[in-house]
């Protein structure tokens, strides 16, 4: 009666381990990545892409391990803010 239940809780933590591993690696993959698209750039009119790629492919990556690999189920650690908006002007209302 218990083995469905073993079995599924085996797959589901070989599943957890294995994301675990794959994220693991990405980290190189998505720096070569990011490199190979600077290498791709002409001019640059695209370095805001690089950079954008630059931090958000890392964490996402982070994203998914929390949340497949150890199971969190909210994301409590956000990116810190490198520049704000500047305030609306208001001078034209």
């Amino acid at each position: 009666m218990l083995y469905p239940i073993v079995s599924s809780l085996r797959r589901y933590t070989k599943r957890k381990k294995c994301c675990g591993k794959c994220c693991d690696e990405t980290p190189q993959l998505s720096s070569r990545y990011v490199d190979k698209h600077m290498e791709m750039v002409l001019d640059r009119g695209c370095e805001g892409t690089a950079v954008s790629y630059y931090v958000t492919i890392p964490t996402y990556i982070d994203h998914i391990k929390q949340y497949f690999a150890f199971g969190e189920s909210e994301c409590k650690h956000y990116l810190d803010t490198f520049d704000q908006p500047p305030p609306p002007d208001l001078a034209y209302l």
